[in-house]
């Protein structure tokens, strides 16, 4: 064999792997969505509040929030919330927001703190009495 045929069959074998690892990752993200469905909890877990009567909320915060870019994303943030005592999440992808009842108005700060250690960024908070 000569020397550029030897070069000629290593770069289509780099070529063949490369294009191997992406048809992968290609099927895995359309499977489990763009951030996987992994994590802490597993696939498909989900936390509830641990309060799941919403007349013991008495408030209720409209929340934006920018990175989410598939339901994985909306579970990991309603998760991340609703691990907070008093707190009930409801997040809507579309919007790019979420609906948080609260039962303390002054719980801001955590659920900024636990969504953005999602990886995700709060955009807007605003808290209202419910109607």
């Amino acid at each position: 064999m000569s020397g550029n045929t030897i070069i000629t069959i290593l770069i289509l074998a780099v070529i063949a792997v490369v294009a191997f690892i992406t048809i992968r990752n290609y099927r895995k993200q359309l499977k489990e969505g763009c951030c996987g469905a992994g994590g802490d909890d597993g696939p498909g877990a989900k936390v509830e509040p641990k309060d799941t009567n919403q007349d013991n909320y008495k408030y209720i915060a409209d929340v934006k929030i920018e990175g989410m870019h598939c339901e994985n994303c909306v579970r990991k943030v309603e998760n991340a919330v609703n691990r907070i005592d008093g707190a009930w999440a409801d997040v809507d992808l579309a919007s790019n927001s979420a609906k948080i009842l609260l039962k303390d108005p002054k719980l801001e700060k955590q659920i900024k703190m636990a969504i953005a250690n999602n990886d995700f960024l709060v955009t807007g908070f605003s808290v209202a009495e419910k109607a």
